[in-house]
């Protein structure tokens, strides 16, 4: 997981609105030890694609499964639910 840490610690400008929470999501996980080349590129378009309230995502798209469940865990979050109500069943 250092590696992981590390290297969204080094994303330029930090400036998507996923890097604190997908991080989060990652150490919630014991099972999530690594992320495969398709997965950290994946990340970047993910945060161009997708904004903090997850508009822009649907599970039909051919994300990696992982972002599948990095959406599904955040939107079980409270913080996700207070910052975005209106979505809070989605």
């Amino acid at each position: 997981r250092d590696p992981i840490q590390a290297f969204f610690q080094g994303v330029p400008g930090r400036t998507s609105p996923h890097v604190e929470g997908f991080l989060e999501f990652l150490q919630s996980s014991d099972a999530i030890l690594s992320l495969n080349l398709d997965q950290w590129k994946s990340f970047m378009q993910f945060s161009r694609d997708v904004d903090a309230g997850f508009s822009g995502f649907s599970d039909e798209d051919p994300w990696p499964s992982l972002f599948d469940e990095f959406v599904t865990w955040s939107k079980n979050q409270q913080s996700w639910k207070d910052k975005f109500p209106e979505n809070k069943d989605a």
